[in-house]
């Protein structure tokens, strides 16, 4: 196991494959919910991103919020 910061060795449960299934699918849904689809501004989208001269698409969007 690998060590942490204060030298203490960190012991990982173990968790069935069902349990892992569930995690994931969890996740994959919590990303998911989170997508924004552009469909044909993706151009203006990248324009914009180039403008403001930042590299994240979160830079660009919380740009756009704060405006």
């Amino acid at each position: 196991m690998a060590d942490n910061a204060k030298g203490v060795k960190r012991i990982r449960k173990k968790i069935s494959d069902s349990e892992r299934k569930r995690r994931k699918v969890e996740r994959n849904r919590e990303f998911n919910e989170s997508r924004i689809y552009l469909g044909s501004e993706s151009s203006r989208w990248k324009n914009l991103k180039e403008e403001i001269n930042v590299k994240s698409d979160r830079e660009v969007a919380t740009f756009l919020i704060d405006r």
